[in-house]
């Protein structure tokens, strides 16, 4: 679907707030702190302006909000009411959820979530009293996003196991280039045990796999199976 159709199912009115879902995540992660930390700040901008694994809603709505005038005026709206942030996510998820179809509202949620890990991984011990994980757990909550997969590897048969860490190697290869420090530094505890279990196996594997599988995964196959079993 085109960008103009994805945003003509919105009045003006309804786009801005939209946009600025985002900016209402960041704030609930760091409060009134959150660019005390440059590399968090670069990142933000850098997760907007180049949105490739979001889903396209997200995509949209951050390319739309990536304009520097755009961005100046909405963290001069969220500033003012900083605490409004977990009310302004819900009307969001509220707003998307009346007017979308097929999981886009949720598959937002989980963008402004992923969008909420990845700037944690900058936040340098900055953030007050609360640790990372627990920044990250409250977020969570309020977006209504589970951090919980109800999966193991023991629900996969040994090629698909391989497609799984196939298809994060793809993603690795996409997002940092084949950068090696990246693909072995991504096991945080934010990340569900399924997940941790997956990338690290994804990582010691990923000479053999990168010969044999990584260069041909079918990603809407793997999607398939994972909500069969999930």
């Amino acid at each position: 679907m085109t960008t103009s159709n994805l945003r003509s199912r919105f009045s003006l009115e309804e786009w801005r707030e939209i946009q600025l879902a985002p900016f209402w995540t960041t704030v609930i992660l760091c409060e009134k702190s959150c660019f005390a930390v440059p590399e968090m700040q670069t990142v933000f901008v850098a997760e907007l302006a180049e949105p490739v694994l979001y889903q396209p809603l997200a995509r949209v709505v951050f390319l739309s909000a990536a304009v520097a005038g755009e961005q100046q005026a909405a963290w001069q709206t969220v500033m003012r009411t900083p605490s409004d942030a977990p009310t302004k996510l819900q009307l969001i998820k509220r707003l998307l959820a009346a007017k979308t179809k097929d999981g886009e509202a949720e598959m937002f949620q989980m963008s402004l979530a992923i969008l909420g890990r990845t700037l944690l991984k900058y936040h340098g011990g900055k953030l007050g009293g609360l640790s990372a994980v627990e920044r990250l757990d409250s977020l969570w909550e309020k977006l209504g996003v589970t951090q919980t997969v109800p999966l193991e590897k023991s629900a996969f048969a040994a090629d698909e196991w391989r497609d799984l860490q196939s298809a994060w190697l793809y993603v690795w290869k996409l997002f940092a280039g084949r950068d090696r420090k990246f693909l072995n530094d991504q096991t945080p505890v934010s990340f569900p045990p399924f997940v941790r279990k997956l990338i690290t196996s994804a990582a010691t594997d990923s000479a053999t796999l990168e010969q044999t599988h990584a260069p041909n995964v079918d990603l809407k196959r793997i999607v398939d199976f994972l909500n069969e079993k999930s």
